[in-house]
């Protein structure tokens, strides 16, 4: 068995993705990001939907709603996507990292609330909390530290649609907003990329609209006689999402389960054939998740170990790099690599492999073969 290239992930266009473009382009007319949050809300039962077009708009307007203003401080896991800090840099206020747990990826919630007993302020105002693909951990006690410290939860799920937590999905779970992607993307090549931001409360959804809509009010976004009519009532973006993505993530939203489905198959064939290895470990296989990544560690010399697995052809990922070793952030508030030390020390070890719907299983297997057989030799 032998492949040329298995990315760390390509999106899957079928034929029913080619169809509903050609029908939705000769029917533009009948098409609308209503479509999409109507659709959302139907599956997951949520109260309030907006849909942006990519993660970095949504984080922008999720601040943005909260009357985020410079000088403030945003709270995050130092092993969140870049897009994060970024967003709240942007709004010049301050990114706040706080360390992951040993054992898992997901911000270290004893850590966050020692910090808040020591340090809060008025000026903290926003948790903007990455849901990692590996455990879930308590969203009740999250919730209730953010509650008793008067400070707004933003959830962020990225390529996390339909994960739940106990019985709930979490795009429902209580959060002042939840933000996830509906399809996962690579920085350099994505294809109809969107957000879906939601919540529970009418007021701040209303919010949202009017941000992601130039400003608008309400009032203009619904049907009326003279559509040309319009007024601004604050400083908003055009956020709205193209003909192209509201097709495409309307067909990808109807099969979701499907590939999650298929996603738990893989990682099943993963957690068999991976399981036991002398340099590479594996989290037991967990029937509940979804899989957005698979995460392994390497004992030693990740980045030598990715490299082989690249001249066979197996491309993979890093999820995240701790935030304080970029140099933008390192340099601007001086951090020493030590100042988190769970993160730093995952970092050196941590690799995700391929995971997505449209990888056969010959593909997996061969990733599984290639890696056992490193594994067997690696110093």
């Amino acid at each position: 068995m032998d492949y040329k290239d298995i990315p760390f992930f390509t999106p899957f266009v079928d034929n029913a993705d080619i169809e509903n473009f050609t029908k939705g382009l000769k029917n533009t007319q009948n098409i609308s990001s209503v479509d999409i949050e109507n659709r959302f809300k139907e599956l997951f039962i949520v109260e309030h939907c907006v849909a942006v077009p990519n993660i970095s708009f949504a984080i922008k307007i999720a601040l943005e709603v909260y009357d985020t203003k410079r000088g403030d401080e945003v709270m995050m896991s130092v092993c969140s996507p870049v897009v994060l800090p970024q967003a709240v840099r942007h709004l010049d206020c301050k990114p706040v990292f706080i360390d992951i747990m040993t054992d898992n990826y997901n911000m270290d919630l004893d850590k966050f609330e020692t910090y808040l007993e020591e340090n809060y302020h008025k000026k903290i105002k926003i948790l903007l909390w990455t849901i990692m693909p590996d455990v879930i951990h308590d969203i009740d006690r999250l919730e209730k530290i953010c509650e008793n410290y008067k400070i707004k939860l933003v959830k962020i799920a990225i390529n996390m649609l339909g994960q739940k937590y106990g019985n709930i999905d979490i795009s429902t779970q209580k959060a002042d907003i939840s933000i996830l992607t509906l399809t996962k993307q690579l920085t350099d090549k994505k294809i109809a990329d969107i957000a879906i931001l939601t919540t529970q409360d009418e007021t701040t959804a209303q919010k949202l609209y009017v941000q992601k809509s130039n400003g608008l009010p309400m009032v203009y976004h619904g049907d009326r006689e003279l559509e040309y009519l319009y007024d601004v009532e604050s400083v908003g973006h055009d956020f709205h999402l193209d003909i192209l993505s509201m097709i495409y993530n309307l067909t990808q939203l109807e099969k979701y389960e499907t590939y999650i489905q298929k996603r738990i198959e893989i990682a099943k064939i993963y957690c068999e054939k991976l399981h036991g290895l002398k340099h590479i470990t594996i989290s037991k296989f967990d029937k509940n998740s979804v899989y957005g990544e698979f995460i392994v560690q390497v004992s030693k010399n990740r980045d030598a170990f990715a490299r082989e697995l690249k001249t066979k052809g197996i491309v993979a990922g890093l999820h995240y790099i701790p935030l304080h070793l970029l140099s933008y952030y390192k340099e601007k508030y001086s951090y020493k690599i030590t100042l988190y030390p769970n993160a730093l020390s995952s970092f050196s070890k941590i690799l995700s492999l391929p995971i997505y719907e449209n990888m056969s299983y010959s593909q997996v297997d061969f990733v599984c073969e290639q890696i056992v057989k490193l594994d067997a030799k690696w110093i």
